[in-house]
């Protein structure tokens, strides 16, 4: 039923008569779902087969469709380069899947329909930015420019967020917010956002005393929430990398630690901590791992 695809033909019509329609079958390949599924992976494949290409790039066909839309779900792969061609191609393929699905943010924004994706909505700007990173070059461009052009709000908020995270993506994160000029609402998290991404006109500009980016600190440090402890070394690390008052610094002198004989001071050793873990060590001639301050 497929051959006329694959070895040169038209539309074979004995194709579209059985997945249109409903037949038994016992083995996966005696049905609908199978042979789509087999043609999904001969679209995989090489040599480039043109007939496939324009059938797949025109048909209606719903199971066709569906298991097309399905391969821009992956997570962490986008799809390869006939999948992706017969994709952007094909008119009937309609990218509005569930809100907030990676797959229809990443096949909406290939198709050039941004204008179908809820930019409102928590993961959205984390799916456009994932296709910056796996998606060819051609289609990466078309991402990065989502992220440049993002409405006020919750979607330039997150974008910021990320930026300052240092978490997988951030640069591209932070590239896109500097060239679009984004900042968070609030005042410190403004003067943070300048101060990791290292914006230092603008940060000086907003927290001229650096009292913000302090208050910041000590929030991090007094939070019980010990995965939020990772802004602490964010902070200290570009401080010190740009020759900023360094907010760990300004903590000791502040709270300063009683002078104890040598032998009464906690000792940790391996793993690569300070030895003198929680005697203010890890402040001493630069971080190596471990604690920040008891």
């Amino acid at each position: 039923m497929a051959a006329p695809l694959l070895l040169g033909g038209g539309p074979p019509p004995r194709l579209i008569r059985f997945l249109d329609g409903e037949p038994g079958g016992d083995h996966e390949w005696t049905r609908p779902e199978g042979i789509v599924k087999h043609l999904m992976m001969l679209l995989s494949d090489s040599p480039q087969r043109p007939d496939l290409l324009r059938f797949l790039s025109a048909t209606d066909q719903p199971l066709i469709l569906a298991a097309l839309a399905a391969r821009w779900d992956d997570g962490g792969f986008l799809p390869g380069a006939f999948v992706t061609e017969v994709s952007i191609a094909n008119p009937h393929l309609d990218p509005a899947t569930p809100p907030g699905a990676t797959g229809g943010v990443l096949l909406a924004v290939a198709k050039d329909r941004p204008d179908l994706i809820d930019l409102t909505r928590p993961g959205t700007v984390d799916a456009v930015l994932s296709g910056t990173r796996i998606a060819s070059a051609d289609l990466t461009e078309k991402y990065r420019r989502v992220l440049r052009e993002l409405p006020e709000g919750v979607a330039r908020e997150r974008l910021c967020e990320i930026a300052c995270s240092r978490l997988p993506g951030y640069e591209e994160a932070v590239a896109a917010a500097i060239d679009a000029g984004y900042a968070p609402e609030g005042r410190r998290e403004r003067a943070v956002f300048y101060f990791l991404t290292e914006q230092w006109e603008k940060y000086d500009a907003v927290d001229p005393d650096g009292e913000l980016v302090y208050a910041a600190y000590l929030d991090v440090h007094h939070s019980p929430d010990l995965s939020a402890h990772s802004r602490t070394w964010q902070l200290i690390d570009t401080a010190r990398r740009n020759g900023r008052p360094d907010p760990a610094a300004r903590y000791l002198r502040e709270n300063p630690i009683p002078e104890r004989p040598e032998r009464d001071r906690p000792h940790r050793s391996g793993g690569g901590y300070s030895s003198d873990y929680g005697g203010g060590g890890d402040y001493g001639g630069g971080w190596t791992g471990g604690s920040f301050h008891t």
